[in-house]
């Protein structure tokens, strides 16, 4: 087949079903550069053409040389593409008109399942000026609607970031204050705050270091009813050195405090573990490890239920929540950071739910 005849058969190739047949890897470049040319449409019958090339045309290990010498397009860029094109939402030919022609943001949707995207084509939500970054954000909502979690992180101190957090709907407050000196006042409010928006008998896990541990208990226990304490071990080479006391060490107290009276809802074992040297330092310079708060948040809520931490950081403990099917609202007072955790949370909802 020439190339131009291939060029003449693209219109009739393209989203039906028919297959190309005998196409060199030059013809079949030339079919996809064209495709690419075509918007919407174009990028279905690229990814399509891409596929079909791939494993009947290209010679074996000469697929990705051949995507960027001769179609002109990096590797990751067709391997998006073929995921577009096999998604049955976005290859139905009667969503073409609803779809924005910019095959970033057609990619970013192929990440809903079909028929999560299909219901949000049909109630409107997605249309041709959509932007790559409302795209995302559809994705990230349809999937936390999916599987009934939802998360919000806000900016500001908590005594008023979260003041609107309701009385008595939570079920877990689970965090890592500042230790030194003089947040100790912190704890007092933490605990003030901690039970208003609990659930009756509702925890608060506090993580905390030693150095001035009684005070942090008595500021607590002000609010609070005392109830236990969890030995969260940080074992490896990466021990923190606290120099006054002369101490390096590879555990740290997380005390449970509960609102009010009340029978516990399920055993925990009061030992948690962060896997070996994983004190996660990437996003946050006080940050824990996600294998570390996974393990307190298993152990001290239920899937379904609400989390919220008011010293989040870069949001490891909603990264925690979320992988665990619970939800989670935070706030912290470095908009950096709270943009980091918001980012961190939408990619944990687009790869884990």
């Amino acid at each position: 087949m020439s190339e131009s005849n291939a060029l003449d058969n693209l219109n009739q190739t393209a989203l039906t079903g028919e297959i190309i047949e005998g196409c060199t890897p030059g013809e079949w470049a030339a079919i996809i550069r064209a495709d690419l040319a075509q918007a919407v449409v174009g990028f279905i019958a690229a990814g399509q053409h891409l596929a079909e090339a791939k494993a009947k045309d290209i010679p074996h290990g000469g697929w990705e040389k051949w995507v960027k010498g001769e179609v002109g397009i990096s590797p990751a860029t067709a391997w998006k593409l073929m995921e577009i094109a096999q998604h049955p939402a976005l290859s139905n030919l009667s969503h073409g008109t609803d779809l924005p022609p910019s095959w970033r943001t057609l990619y970013e949707l192929s990440q809903l399942e079909a028929p999560l995207l299909e219901a949000a084509i049909l109630a409107k939500k997605v249309h041709p000026e959509m932007e790559r970054k409302e795209a995302r954000a559809l994705v990230v909502e349809y999937k936390q609607l999916a599987a009934a979690v939802r998360f919000d992180v806000r900016h500001g101190e908590f005594q008023a970031a979260l003041n609107d957090v309701e009385a008595g709907t939570v079920d877990l407050v689970l965090t890592d204050p500042p230790y030194p000196a003089e947040f100790l006042p912190l704890y007092e409010t933490l605990g003030e705050y901690a039970a208003r928006w609990l659930k009756p008998g509702g925890i608060c896990a506090v993580m905390c270091g030693q150095s001035h541990l009684p005070a942090v208990i008595e500021k607590l226990g002000r609010h609070l009813v005392y109830s236990w304490v969890i030995a969260y071990l940080t074992p490896g080479g990466q021990s923190v050195q606290i120099y006054p006391h002369k101490v390096n060490t590879f555990w740290k107290p997380v005390l449970i405090y509960r609102n009010g009276e009340g029978e516990a809802a399920e055993w925990f074992g009061d030992v948690a573990e962060s896997k070996v040297n994983d004190n996660d330092k990437r996003f946050h310079h006080w940050g824990q490890s996600e294998s570390g708060m996974a393990d307190l948040v298993k152990r001290l809520s239920r899937p379904g239920e609400l989390i919220v931490d008011p010293f989040m950081g870069a949001g490891t403990t909603g990264v925690a929540a979320l992988a665990l099917s619970r939800s989670f609202t935070g706030c912290d007072v470095d908009a950096d950071y709270v943009e980091t955790a918001r980012e961190r949370l939408e990619q944990t909802v687009l790869d884990r739910l």
